[in-house]
């Protein structure tokens, strides 16, 4: 049976420029997942479906998630951090894709986790082979996603993603819902120990944070 994420707030967007640790806030750590994939796999859509509430634009038009995208998911009571990031192009030579996969590239390597989708309706393509590449080179932790199957027929038909050597993909669709739980205890089951708890200390700590150019530095 499927099972929903409980609804999370937003946390927040990176700009490019800012390739720092995610914002840790008051939690002393959370493991982080990131999304890829090439354009219109549903990476957003998955992203939404997540938290149960629209955070992140989905549109056909391919470059409309640009920069990554931070929120906080919450399931079975285990917390971690979700990252949407845009369409990968790794071979492009054009300077808005090479900066959109740049951005996927960072949320790559500080991610815990990589969850690979892709668009379980058509052929696999070079940009899968060549991102599936670069995951494995990474050493991280993967979860192949066969987004957009919306039916057991498609659903059947995804395993022949293992061909991308990643392992056998996980079949879902943001669309309408289907084995998303399913797909969520797999991320739990790739997630980090959780770190011991630290003994609080009695110092003060202060947040510096807003929006860009408001004079926080």
């Amino acid at each position: 049976m499927t099972r929903e994420p409980n609804n999370m707030p937003e946390l927040g967007q990176r700009s490019p420029s800012d390739v720092s640790k995610p914002y840790m806030l008051s939690r002393s750590y959370l493991p982080l997942v990131a999304i890829i994939g090439r354009p219109n796999v549903g990476k957003s859509s998955l992203f939404n479906r997540f938290l149960k509430r629209r955070l992140a634009v989905v549109d056909h038009m391919p470059g409309v998630t640009r920069d990554r995208n931070y929120a906080i998911c919450d399931w079975l009571d285990r917390e971690f951090y979700l990252i949407d990031t845009g369409g990968m192009m790794p071979e492009s030579d054009n300077d808005f894709n090479k900066s959109i996969t740049r951005q996927a590239e960072l949320a790559m390597a500080e991610a815990d986790v990589i969850m690979f989708i892709v668009d379980a309706q058509i052929n696999i393509e070079c940009v899968e082979e060549d991102i599936a590449r670069m995951i494995q080179r990474s050493g991280k932790s993967v979860i192949l996603v066969a987004n957009k199957a919306d039916d057991e027929q498609i659903e059947r038909e995804a395993f022949s993603l293992q061909r991308l050597g990643l392992g056998a993909p996980q079949a879902v669709s943001a669309t309408v819902g289907r084995n998303i739980g399913d797909l969520l205890d797999v991320v739990l089951e790739k997630l980090p120990e959780k770190p011991p708890l630290s003994i609080a200390d009695d110092s003060l700590r202060v947040a510096v944070i807003g929006r860009p150019n408001v004079g926080k530095s």
